[in-house]
């Protein structure tokens, strides 16, 4: 891991890979997501706030996300320690589009 996310890695945000370095997706002179880019991002937050009526909305929110053994599995034991709070206090959400075999239907379009 520390070797890919180096200098000249392909997990930097310069590597030739990342969103960052993707015009087709990121505008890299104004520094933000595309329109169509912001617009799934906006669609999968509506999505997933709908299905979810009963979760609090005052909260924070930490996102993971990196290859395997990175530690995202182990992170959320380490964060309830830290916390001292309850595995019940927290939703927990993973997604893996690799196991969809394909990005779904209604993100293809982007």
């Amino acid at each position: 891991m520390e070797r890919l996310g180096s200098d000249g890695g392909p997990l930097t945000a310069q590597s030739k890979t990342a969103t960052f370095q993707n015009p087709g997706r990121f505008n890299v002179r104004r520094g933000e997501p595309r329109q169509d880019r912001r617009r799934l991002h906006n669609e999968i937050l509506a999505r997933f706030m709908e299905s979810r009526p009963e979760v609090r909305r005052d909260k924070k929110a930490i996102v993971l996300a990196g290859p395997p053994g990175a530690g995202k599995s182990t992170a959320p034991a380490a964060l309830i320690q830290a916390t001292r709070t309850q595995p019940e206090h927290w939703l927990w959400t993973m997604l893996r589009i690799r196991r969809w075999g394909s990005v779904p239907a209604w993100a293809s379009r982007f």
